[in-house]
């Protein structure tokens, strides 16, 4: 009886520092990031914000760019176009999941160097 109440009050604590643990690592990974650099700004009728934190255990940069317009968008990410239809969007990129592919052809991983963004009717 004894070795199983120690066995459970090793995964209790195992359980209470695992979480401890990933509280920690969200909290600092909060208070660091900033705004992404987007090319092609102010644009009449929308409004384009970016934003990075670094990824979980601090490999690489989460992103997400928040679209609010009343016209469609072009975006370009290091060269890859994705439309984006007028309305309100968020666009998304971190260790497992994007949805970038959702307004192109392609997903696009990993952080962008290059993002730009303009009506969809204007010519470069």
């Amino acid at each position: 009886m004894r070795s199983t109440a120690k066995i459970l009050a090793g995964i209790a604590i195992a359980v209470v520092l695992f979480v401890f643990a990933a509280y920690v690592e969200l909290t600092a990974r909060s208070r660091y990031g900033g705004t992404m650099s987007i090319d092609g700004l102010p644009i009449n009728n929308a409004r384009v914000t970016g934003t990075w934190t670094p990824d979980i255990f601090w490999v690489g940069k989460a992103w997400a760019i928040e679209i609010q317009s009343a016209e469609d968008l072009e975006l370009r990410l290091d060269g890859r176009v994705y439309v984006i239809p007028k309305g309100s969007h968020e666009l998304y990129s971190n260790h497992d999941a994007t949805n970038t592919g959702k307004f192109g052809s392609r997903d696009f991983w990993g952080y962008p160097e290059k993002v730009e963004v303009r009506p969809l009717n204007r010519m470069p």
